[in-house]
């Protein structure tokens, strides 16, 4: 395929959904239509997506690399090794989509989920429009909201925690996804009743007291409900924490410190692909003590407007350009 030539209606879908076995996508949203809006709060715009397109040259591919080892690492001499190539771009509905390449090691990255997203870099004119495609980097922590590399594995769900279905009036045997359907009937009945409430059908008009029973049964639930969530969210990030000081990927000085990020959105996955990846701390075995991590140091001029040119936070280029 040409690298001006759009993509078929078919072959979009295709690109968007799951490969097979795990397998890394063929094609991958770079450039979203229109207004693009970043999780750190930058915009911006690709109204003229032929453009983009028609600035890539296929005779030099562009690198699908390791959180944009290429332009932070490289520069200094470092080993930025390549997890594919964008070998063509094409339009897809007025976005940009790119073919890659992929090599074995950055195949196996995305089959193992050590990496589920990726991070395109532009290059932006003087209005924030993207004018060219610079290389796309393999990360946990996208800017961008763009389709992840595999599919989630989704979980069985958890057995019922008893204090809910007694809460709802369950019976024994009821699931997670029973207790929810309730609760959004209770609400619906609430909302209805407030709002016949303001012009009450006499024949229809239920007692103030059965409407404070259903509210306060659904707020009862609503409560159970969320701190057996944040219960089986601890006890997951123990049992990697656990994980990861007997594996010793992870020291008791820094535990406080993966306690922590983990109980972020996301933080889990993050931890977990961590254990997945990160080698055993030299010198240190279960339960002896390590060091917690440095502390990177603040950017420069220079170093910041790399992070703009590229679409990158600070955060970003602190934690994988190794700012100094």
């Amino acid at each position: 395929m040409d690298s001006h030539t759009p993509i078929s209606a078919p072959a979009c879908a295709q690109a968007l959904a799951p490969s097979a076995g795990g397998a890394p996508p063929e094609w991958l949203l770079l450039v979203p239509a229109g207004e693009i809006q970043g999780r750190d709060g930058r915009a911006y715009r690709n109204d003229r997506p032929e453009a983009v397109v028609a600035a890539f040259e296929p005779e030099a591919e562009l690198p699908l690399d390791w959180e944009h080892a290429t332009h932070l690492r490289a520069p200094r001499g470092e080993q930025a090794p390549a997890a594919g190539w964008i070998s063509a771009l094409a339009l897809c509905d007025g976005a940009v989509w790119g073919r890659v390449a992929w090599t074995a090691a950055g195949a196996e990255a995305v089959r193992a989920r050590a990496y589920r997203y990726y991070s395109p870099a532009y290059r932006l004119d003087a209005e924030g429009r993207v004018t060219r495609l610079l290389s796309v980097g393999l990360t946990n922590q996208p800017n961008l909201r763009l389709p992840a590399l595999n599919q989630r594995t989704r979980p069985e769900d958890p057995a019922m925690d008893e204090t809910i279905r007694q809460a709802l009036g369950l019976p024994e045997g009821a699931t997670p996804a029973q207790a929810v359907t309730a609760i959004e009937t209770l609400r619906t009945a609430l909302n209805r009743a407030r709002a016949e409430a303001t012009t009450p059908d006499l024949a229809r008009f239920a007692p103030r007291a059965d409407l404070d029973a259903a509210l306060n049964r659904a707020q009862a639930a609503e409560q159970a409900l969320a701190e057996g969530r944040r219960a089986e969210l601890a006890r997951e990030i123990e049992a990697l924490i656990a994980e990861g000081l007997n594996r010793a990927r992870i020291t008791p000085a820094t535990v406080d410190y993966h306690r922590a990020q983990a109980a972020t959105a996301g933080g889990v996955e993050r931890l977990r692909a961590y254990l997945d990846t990160a080698p055993a701390v030299l010198g240190t075995a279960p339960g002896t003590g390590g060091t917690p991590p440095a502390v990177a140091p603040s950017l420069n001029a220079d170093q910041r407007r790399i992070a703009a040119a590229f679409g990158l936070g600070a955060e970003d280029l602190e934690r994988w350009g190794g700012a100094a």
